[in-house]
């Protein structure tokens, strides 16, 4: 047995522990696992320095700090985000930074950790894939939009389960805590459309198409956005440079739709049940728009955060096709890739920099 393949076999029989194990200790064994994989997740975004990480971090521990004074109706914040504030600023000291990024925290984190946990074939993978596609980055800055998604992943089960009512219901959750979540909304017509499964070709040649008609597609968005009043506020983030010289989005984009090619060429699978093959057609689907808006990011820099709405269950299907068959070169392979480029986004994005190095703080200065 060569290396990769004891490797892949080894950290996902760890997944399957709970089902194996048989005596209370091995349980207790295997519980403990997750729960310290789920603690270090909440660690470091529930007590980072706001002043060192995060963009958006001082902005939204003022405002926790100012938020009994604030009325409700007239926040600036969704009402969703406002109301959880003054919750916890009744509850909590907000002297201490982590009075409200630690809860806000174990919200997101939490939510994610379940998405995982109940459609991944392997938790272990999907949460190293939820780190280096830098989807968990998003936890140390953007607050109300992480909590957004976490309640935007609740969603799916409602969604496969074609339970329109609870759909729309967790769908106004998430936009109360950031009303751009009202954009998935409409995803639920997938149960409504008869769509051919994806594959890797059919997808390739849709990227190409669009990426020719960037431009146009620019013109068309800003103009209808423009018209839209609740969202004069952002026009600012639309211009392309805002953020990064562009090299940085575009390579993202490359890096995210090859790994969703790479999916979708293996994503046959013989002896997955109908609800399995329903699953994965879905979330092929959420991930495919997630990656066209991506592209559109390319020209429109502020729909890369709209984008990843769509795009965390990539985490899920690249792990259940690789894995489902014994491709276990091709995930190591695909993992080894994320690191590296992991580290060299961080270099070409400089407005997300900030999030490292990274730097603890406990008390308000």
């Amino acid at each position: 047995m060569s290396f990769d393949v004891f490797l892949i076999k080894t950290m996902t029989k760890i997944d399957h522990i709970n089902e194996k194990a048989k005596s209370p200790c091995e349980q207790r064994c295997s519980h403990n696992i997750w729960y310290f994989l789920f603690f270090l997740l909440v660690f470091f975004p529930g007590f980072r320095d706001p002043y060192i990480v995060g963009i958006d971090s001082e902005n939204y521990w003022e405002f926790f700090v100012s938020v009994q004074d604030i009325d409700i109706w007239d926040s600036n914040f969704e009402i969703g985000y406002t109301l959880l504030n003054q919750i916890l600023s009744q509850v909590f000291d907000n002297q201490y930074a982590y009075s409200i990024f630690f809860p806000v925290a174990l919200i997101s984190v939490g939510l994610c950790l379940r998405f995982f946990k109940k459609y991944s074939v392997s938790l272990l993978f999907s949460v190293i894939l939820f780190i280096l596609m830098r989807f968990y980055d998003l936890h140390f800055s953007a607050m109300r939009q992480v909590i957004a998604i976490g309640f935007i992943l609740l969603s799916y089960d409602y969604i496969i389960r074609k339970k329109i009512v609870c759909y729309l219901l967790t769908i106004l959750i998430a936009a109360s805590f950031h009303k751009s979540a009202i954009i998935f909304a409409p995803f639920y017509l997938i149960n409504y459309i008869k769509l051919p499964k994806l594959t890797a070709k059919t997808s390739a040649i849709m990227f190409i198409i669009i990426l020719l008609c960037l431009q146009p597609l620019k013109w068309i968005i800003f103009t209808f956005l423009s018209n839209v009043s609740w969202f004069n506020s952002y026009l600012l983030y639309f211009e392309n440079d805002y953020f990064s010289s562009g090299i940085g989005t575009v390579f993202i984009f490359l890096l995210t739709m090859a790994v969703f090619l790479i999916a979708t060429f293996y994503s046959k699978c013989p002896n997955c049940s109908e609800m399995k093959i329903r699953e994965q057609h879905i979330f092929s689907y959420a991930v495919f728009v997630g990656i066209v808006i991506l592209e559109i990011s390319i020209v429109v820099a502020q729909l890369e955060r709209i984008a990843q709405y769509f795009l965390q269950p990539l985490c899920i299907i690249v792990v259940n096709s690789l894995l489902s068959n014994k491709k276990y070169m091709v995930l190591l392979s695909v993992i080894i890739v994320l690191l590296i480029s992991y580290i060299t986004i961080h270099y070409l994005k400089d407005g997300w920099v900030k999030i490292y190095p990274y730097s603890l703080s406990l008390k308000r200065s």
